[in-house]
């Protein structure tokens, strides 16, 4: 016969637990796990990836995020300096509390903060000329912003229209 008692008292101490801050093994837990390289077993013929993994906030489970790391890097040594470059910059941020389903990372931000954003976290990963191309594009959507006086433009803001105008005005102009 099942002792409800016993059942209820294992409940009480996990609550007595939480409640009072005696978490012990419990205290150590994120919601994140930490970057790590995968090399597919040293193949440079593979695509190379940075892995990390976050605790969906309303899903309860886990999802994966990868950076890839660019196969124009030939070498295995290139590729383990510029992945040990990005799991650095990954875990740091996740320490940090960096979150990637956080809505605060969107709302309200201006486009122009976001791109600088964005901008920020490619170049740490691109090729120098991907990156300057990024940059140029930026910096082109930056004065289409000034020029049509949208230059406090919010991301919740940002719609097709805007963009098809901003391509009419790159070929026009």
């Amino acid at each position: 016969m099942y002792n409800c008692y016993r059942g209820f008292k294992k409940h009480v101490a996990v609550l007595h637990l939480y409640t009072f801050g005696d978490l012990g093994r419990y205290q150590n837990m994120t919601n994140y796990k930490l970057a790590k390289l995968n090399d597919c077993n040293n193949d440079l013929k593979k695509h190379w990836y940075v892995e990390y993994q976050f605790l969906h906030p309303e899903k309860k489970e886990w999802i994966r995020f990868r950076l890839w790391i660019s196969n124009k890097l030939k070498t295995a040594a290139a590729r383990r300096e510029k992945a040990s470059e990005l799991v650095k910059q990954t875990n740091l941020w996740l320490k940090n509390g960096g979150n990637p389903f956080s809505a605060e990372n969107v709302r309200g931000k201006l486009v122009t903060e976001a791109l600088d954003t964005v901008l920020e976290k490619k170049q740490s990963y691109c090729r120098p000329r991907t990156y300057h191309t990024y940059h140029h594009v930026i910096k082109l959507f930056k004065q289409f912003l000034v020029y049509r006086k949208k230059e406090k433009l919010i991301l919740d803001e940002m719609n097709f229209p805007i963009a098809q105008d901003f391509l009419d005005w790159c070929i026009i102009d």
